[in-house]
């Protein structure tokens, strides 16, 4: 049974799937739609399990989870602001409508701090427990938190730097296309990956300790998942024209890259530690789940 968390939820038949969030060690997959909506859909249960309704004319949604799943953060663009979620009982912990323009928003279960950022300048460090500004961050574009520790990757407009919860800036390079696509991690290493064609763009891979590239390839990837159990970082991307999307599958150490071809059909993405594939049809809500 589909939990409400707002009273006002308005289901629109025209409404349908504009995006896929995923978390690398979460139950949950996101389907935002048009219409303002955010589906949580519980991989366990192979279901939808809860809804959550911002703004029909949101202008684009932004989601982020904690790290044990107790918490969803929701952030719009145009209007509605940035809400706090009891998943299990879709109780409002709290919210902030003085906030807008979000791009993105990450959570940091070490650091425990939900980092959200906007219009591509600027970045807020956030306490997930009562909304409270922490830190004003600059020249963010794109803010990924690790899953592993307090490590949090910002790409600004023409460098990438590499933040420690104790240490500050450990290390920093130059930005490589124009946007960030994805970012994945393991315990060791961060993988970026980057859009962009005559200027650049495509996945790095960095030591995290040391900000040294260890490889990188010119493929092109909107979603990137580590998994544990082959220690290989798994992506998802395509070319322009191709009836099919590739698979790829990086040796975690070396680079070395294995390629599969998977459906074009519905929408994807990677999710549970990089081990499965969430697809949905994006007006049916029609949902599955394949092994990678």
């Amino acid at each position: 049974m589909i939990v409400e968390m707002t009273k006002r939820i308005i289901e629109s038949k025209l409404d349908s799937v504009n995006r896929l969030d995923s978390w690398f060690s979460s139950d949950y997959c996101a389907a935002v739609t048009w219409g303002g909506h955010v589906k949580l859909f519980s991989i366990s249960q192979s279901r939808f399990v809860a809804d959550i309704f911002t703004h029909k004319d949101s202008g684009g949604i932004s989601v982020a989870l904690s790290g044990d799943d107790l918490l969803g953060f929701v952030g719009t663009y145009y209007a509605w602001g940035l809400a706090c979620f009891e998943i299990a009982t879709g109780k409002q912990i709290w919210k902030r409508s003085d906030l807008k323009h979000f791009y993105g928003l990450s959570y940091s279960q070490t650091q425990g701090s939900l980092f959200g950022y906007f219009n591509g300048k600027s970045g807020l460090r956030i306490d997930p427990h009562t909304g409270k500004t922490l830190e004003t961050l600059r020249d963010c574009k794109h803010i990924s938190c690790s899953p592993f520790d307090g490590c949090v990757l910002i790409r600004g407009g023409k460098k990438v730097r590499l933040v420690s919860k104790s240490e500050g800036v450990l290390w920093n390079c130059p930005a490589s296309g124009f946007a960030a696509l994805d970012v994945a991690w393991s315990p060791t290493l961060v993988v970026l990956s980057e859009a962009g064609s005559d200027c650049g763009g495509g996945v790095r891979c960095f030591e995290i300790s040391t900000g040294k590239l260890r490889w990188s390839n010119a493929e092109h990837c909107i979603n990137i998942m580590y998994c544990p159990g082959t220690q290989q970082f798994v992506g998802i991307g395509g070319k322009k024209g191709l009836p099919s999307l590739m698979c790829f599958r990086w040796e975690e150490e070396t680079g070395d890259m294995n390629i599969t071809e998977i459906p074009k059909l519905f929408q994807k993405a990677i999710c549970n530690k990089g081990q499965l594939i969430y697809s949905i049809e994006p007006k049916s809500f029609e949902s599955s789940l394949m092994k990678i």
